[in-house]
């Protein structure tokens, strides 16, 4: 949240430091924002003084752990404007941007030095803060939280419950990021953006921060949402971002690509991960009925990617339902991939280990050939691949409440798709004992299971090594729903 609202606040606040209105944001969605300034003189000059401000800003802000990147601008003409041209305009903003991250933070440092001798000394004085380990510790607040901290705990608290919000940008100064934002938990406030909710009158803005409560609007803790799940008491965080985006940007539009299709299309992708998002969890339930709302936990969701946290179960459901609704939205445009990676973990672990297990295995699903991926249980599959085994995942389960399957078989499973998995790897025994992997499924499968369609069925995976190896995602799911079985 903060990272988005950042870009509304610092592109808000350069139009306005240039007289110029909110219309002349291009764009501004994950992370990044275009603006269209006057091009004098004096803006020139102002633009370079804005450059250190805020360096300056976000040094003493977050002491340069977060950084934005302003280049120095590119001149252009109407003629640079015109549609035929528009591509190039936007491969030098482009080229631009990346010159100017070579020099991050460079006219701050060199008005201001390198060594921060306020942070040293109060670092010296209280320690490091235990939830950040960047700023110092501060002992008048809760847990010795640093004030960066003690906002961010605030707003995030907020969020989930807020009906209002408010962004004090003046064009005069920046402030504090605490100061900057404000959400009220009251409908009636006399000024600021409604929140989800359209109100005569008052501008109404989106946000995806939807949190599971309780009957007295109280949220659920990890471990609450946890045992909301089937089977054993786990959580999934989900992970995933369009791939190639700069590349969707220009495959999308072709030959029709312009400054207006560019930023509604920013536009309409952001409010596909924030508004639609939102409208999404709220209104829609998982496999067995329940609302995703009362589930899942959203961390963020806006721009090009998102990241949520929840029941194990419902988060596999969701982000198949999810990628659906992507494709849907897009008029199933191949430029529009996303990839993803699931993290199953318990509710004791501390978010920020989970969310780097998640973005590890989204890594491993961009590492995929064709991207447009997702990785669950140790496994990288495509989507239609990972609905297909969702779907065997509930199948074999119900063979297993329905006993016509034990837990001895399926878990065998695991030990085949490992196996299949492992082909041509490790010694000559292990060689040897890998590539038996199709006799002893037979074996297994033809002693122990005497219903004849399962039989066949299981059987049937038996033909392919990547078909088994990718069976584990139906197993895995399988065993997960039968309490107890911890794997």
């Amino acid at each position: 949240f903060q990272l988005w609202a950042l870009s509304e606040i610092l592109s808000e606040y350069i139009v306005k430091k240039f007289n110029l209105s909110n219309a002349n944001v291009i764009m501004s969605a994950g992370g990044k924002f275009i603006v269209l300034l006057t091009n004098t003189e004096n803006a020139k000059e102002l633009l370079e003084n804005l450059q250190l401000e805020i360096e300056e800003y976000f040094l003493n802000e977050f002491a340069g752990h977060l950084a934005v990147i302003i280049s120095d601008g590119l001149e252009a003409n109407a003629k640079d404007l015109k549609k035929e041209n528009a591509r190039k305009l936007f491969n030098k903003i482009g080229d631009e941007a990346d010159k100017a991250k070579q020099k991050k933070m460079q006219k701050a440092l060199a008005k201001n030095g390198f060594v921060q001798n306020a942070n040293y000394e109060e670092l010296q004085k209280n320690g490091l803060c235990p939830k950040c380990g960047i700023f110092a510790a501060n002992p008048d607040n809760e847990n010795n939280e640093c004030a960066s901290c003690k906002i961010l705990t605030d707003r995030g608290r907020d969020l989930v419950k807020g009906k209002r919000i408010y962004f004090s940008v003046d064009g005069k100064e920046l402030k504090h990021f605490g100061d900057i934002v404000k959400i009220s938990p009251k409908e009636n406030s006399k000024s600021g953006s409604m929140i989800n909710q359209f109100v005569a009158g008052f501008p109404l803005i989106h946000l995806p921060y939807i949190a599971p409560k309780d009957e007295n609007g109280d949220l659920l803790t990890f471990e609450e949402i946890a045992k909301k799940s089937t089977g054993n008491e786990k959580l999934a965080m989900f992970k995933a971002d369009v791939d190639n985006l700069g590349l969707f940007f220009s495959t999308s539009l072709g030959e029709k690509i312009s400054i207006s299709r560019y930023a509604d299309l920013s536009k309409m992708l952001h409010l596909f991960f924030s508004s639609f998002y939102a409208w999404f969890v709220e209104n829609k339930t998982d496999s067995k009925g329940d609302f995703y709302k009362d589930k899942i936990y959203t961390v963020f969701s806006g721009g090009d990617d998102l990241c949520v946290l929840g029941a194990w179960d419902a988060v596999l459901q969701f982000a198949n339902d999810f990628k659906k609704e992507l494709d849907k939205f897009t008029n199933f445009n191949p430029s529009v991939t996303l990839s993803g990676g699931i993290a199953l973990v318990n509710s004791k672990i501390p978010v920020g280990t989970i969310a780097e297990m998640a973005e590890e295995l989204l890594e491993q699903s961009k590492a995929h050939p064709n991207k447009n991926s997702i990785t669950v249980f140790g496994t990288t599959v495509s989507w239609s691949e990972f609905e297909i085994l969702l779907e065997e995942g509930k199948w074999l389960q119900v063979q297993l409440e329905n006993q016509k399957l034990s837990t001895g078989v399926v878990y065998k499973f695991i030990d085949f798709a490992n196996r299949a998995d492992a082909i041509n790897k490790g010694s000559v025994g292990e060689l040897l004992r890998n590539n038996l992997w199709k006799s002893n499924l037979h074996y297994v499968v033809s002693r122990n299971v005497t219903d004849e369609k399962i039989k066949n069925k299981l059987l049937s995976f038996a033909t392919d090594s990547t078909q088994m190896k990718n069976y584990r995602i139906a197993v895995s799911y399988a065993l997960y729903t039968q309490r107890g079985n911890n794997f």
